[in-house]
């Protein structure tokens, strides 16, 4: 089954559930939820459902919370978003062309590589938000927070120092799933993003850290790239190949 194939199936099986309880007063839930262009499905708990590259466009999701949902890829052009959720979501070279936005909270957002030609953004809450171009830009955030980062311009082009597997430098399977984990350093970025074998799986506002990163291992060679992002306009990149072969998950007992 290829990936939009898998992301069907886990979306259609999440929001079934979601949409067939009972409308409260004033509700506006659709009769289905189905994985399919201009679906209605408003005011859902669709927290965390995987939509990577579906074609939804023209579909509803308005007042729906899709904090942590990945929808990298995703078609939701001439989509309404309007009040949703979309704190910790993953919008990765997202069409969102002519897409309602309006009062929708974007909170740790991630906008890399989105298309927002002609979308509606009136009042639209913006917290430390990955602009398409790479940029963070705090925007909103609440003073009281204290540990939010603040975003200065950088003084420089971004570099990066280094991009490396993580020893022991093996395929992973634990219980923060199965992948690699690599390790990044990097001066003046304002937003750090990765990919795998082309596609774009997970971003960071760290300057330096480890992700783990999910990973082919069939022995053969893979690719896993990272871009830093830092002045406007400017980009580094760096990557990796690796040919892993897949590990046995860790026994209970660690």
């Amino acid at each position: 089954m290829d990936r939009r194939g898998i992301a069907a199936v886990v979306f259609v099986a999440l929001v079934a559930a979601a949409c067939s309880s009972s409308p409260g007063a004033g509700d506006e839930v659709g009769a289905t939820c189905d994985l399919a262009p201009h679906v209605v499905c408003r005011d859902q708990d669709l927290r965390g459902v995987s939509m990577v590259a579906a074609d939804l466009q023209g579909a509803d999701f308005s007042g729906s919370d899709l904090r942590g949902s990945d929808l990298r890829d995703v078609d939701l052009s001439d989509g309404k978003l309007v009040g949703a959720l979309l704190g910790d979501a993953n919008f990765a070279n997202a069409n969102l062309k002519n897409a309602n936005l309006t009062k929708a909270n974007l909170f740790f957002t991630n906008l890399t590589g989105a298309d927002l030609t002609g979308a509606v953004l009136e009042g639209v809450y913006q917290c430390n938000v990955t602009q398409p171009d790479g940029r963070l830009v705090e925007g909103d955030c609440p003073s009281t927070t204290g540990s939010l980062p603040t975003v200065t311009e950088p003084a420089g082009p971004p570099t990066i120092t280094y991009f490396r597997l993580e020893p022991p430098g093996k395929c992973l399977n634990d219980a923060a799933g199965t992948g690699i984990d690599v390790q990044w350093s990097t001066t003046n970025t304002t937003g750090i993003s990765f990919a795998v074998d082309g596609i774009r799986i997970a971003s960071s506002i760290k300057p330096h850290g480890t992700e783990r990163l999910p990973f082919v291992c069939d022995g053969k060679p893979h690719v896993a790239a990272m871009q830093a992002f830092g002045a406007p306009g400017s980009v580094a990149t760096a990557t990796l190949t690796a040919s892993l072969e897949e590990t046995a998950p860790l026994s209970a007992d660690g």
